[in-house]
């Protein structure tokens, strides 16, 4: 039987949910293009004039390849943690689940609370899972960014780019720079 949770971690839990919800203005338009493409909601105006299989397959293909790079590319080089910052990933962080907001709003409430209860290690290793998904969400939006540009519907394709930034570049970006910040300073 699972061990219940503590009310801190309940209380992060359901905040946590605001920032998943981010990544959803990223999944739900991007699942429906596709759907307006493939599936039940196709268009009156159907074909479009480019044809979107081959461009979903790649898509497909580019999010798949992602979840096989080698080890070597989550390994944190020197200069990221700094390149980061000036990206401004330490703001995007404040706001990220687990993030500092919902952090500092918890302990407000459980001064005790802490997010890595568990070892570093197994810390380490869920920033290397969460960008993994990340990148090949990250790889499969921009493909089909392309292919909506390509379409011409420079609408689809604005909001695809932007909501793809702010739901999985940034996210990949922050778990490489808590690595990285994490190897600075000898933990990884």
């Amino acid at each position: 039987m699972a061990k219940p949770l503590h009310a801190s971690d309940r209380l992060a839990d359901r905040l946590n949910y605001l920032p998943i919800a981010v990544f959803g203005l990223w999944l739900s338009p991007t699942l429906f293009v596709w759907m307006q493409l493939f599936g039940p909601l196709r268009p009156f105006g159907w074909p479009p004039a480019v044809s979107p299989l081959p461009w979903f397959c790649a898509a497909a293909a580019a999010g798949l390849a992602a979840l096989f790079l080698p080890h070597g590319w989550y390994r944190p080089r020197h200069f990221e943690a700094r390149l980061y910052k000036l990206l401004g990933v330490r703001h995007f962080r404040r706001w990220a689940t687990n993030g500092d907001a919902i952090v500092r709003f918890v302990r407000r409430r459980h001064p005790s609370y802490t997010v890595h209860r568990q070892q570093f290690a197994d810390a380490l290793a869920n920033t290397r899972v969460g960008e993994k998904s990340h990148l090949a969400f990250l790889t499969f939006g921009t493909v089909t960014s392309v292919y909506l540009l390509s379409s011409g519907w420079y609408g689809w394709a604005a909001w695809s780019i932007a909501s793809n930034i702010v739901g999985n570049l940034y996210p990949v970006l922050l778990q490489r720079y808590t690595r990285a910040r994490l190897t600075r300073l000898g933990i990884a």
